[in-house]
């Protein structure tokens, strides 16, 4: 259970505690992986093949974890008590910008860091020794499928964030209640899939905008992935 601070909000509705949180256990998941290693077979460290197994099994457990405590604090609120979870001041929304700038945080930063490992998951699909290697082949499945994920969670929480601070989407069905993160979530889902809202209306230029923005990056990124899984599967 998330502790909530006097205000109410648990401390990691903040995006960025979440990203330390899901960085600091995936290393030490590394760490401790890197000493059985080094214990069983220590003649591999150091290796390509380790490293890169190293690597794709750092950012696998990095997204998954994110996206578990993502889902773990803000799912149970309800529609209002989400909203009021990621409403934010103008100078608190500057702040934060600045910090997802710096640390590579929301949509920007996580599209980044997955273009990152998928550039190195096409890399090791190229490299013989690599190709070979059917733990390295594994994860880097699991990077092309986490990688997917943590793009539809981090837009899921962008859209509710943005429709908490200046609206501009409406949920058939909702009536006068407010959308809860599962609504973002099939929003995110619709698009980051099909490339539009289908049957969420966007009534703000904004918001419009935002929806775009995804709806293009989940073309080029779903376009890249789909050539990427057939090379490491005829791999």
């Amino acid at each position: 259970m998330p502790t909530v601070p006097s205000d109410g909000r648990p401390r990691l509705v903040s995006d960025g505690s979440r990203y330390v949180v899901a960085a600091a256990v995936s290393v030490a998941l590394a760490a401790g992986y890197g000493s059985l290693v080094q214990i069983w077979t220590p003649g591999t460290i150091g290796s390509l093949e380790f490293l890169v197994t190293v690597y794709f099994g750092t950012w696998s457990a990095y997204a998954t974890i994110y996206m578990c405590l993502t889902w773990a604090v803000l799912r149970p609120a309800g529609g209002a008590e989400l909203r009021r979870w990621l409403a934010e001041s103008q100078e608190n929304r500057r702040r934060r910008r600045r910090s997802e700038w710096w640390s590579g945080g929301g949509p920007l930063g996580a599209l980044s860091f997955c273009l990152l490992a998928i550039g190195s998951v096409a890399a090791a699909a190229v490299l013989p020794e690599l190709r070979s290697s059917p733990t390295v082949i594994g994860l880097a499945v699991l990077v092309v499928a986490s990688s997917w994920l943590l793009i539809v969670t981090v837009y899921t929480v962008h859209y509710a964030r943005e429709d908490a601070h200046r609206g501009g989407l409406r949920f058939a069905g909702l009536g006068e209640s407010k959308p809860r993160l599962s609504d973002y979530w099939y929003l995110a889902v619709q698009v980051g899939t099909a490339y539009n809202g289908a049957d969420v209306a966007v009534s703000s230029p904004a918001m419009r905008k935002t929806v775009a923005q995804h709806a293009l990056v989940a073309f080029l990124f779903n376009s890249i992935l789909i050539a990427l899984l057939v090379s490491l599967l005829v791999a």
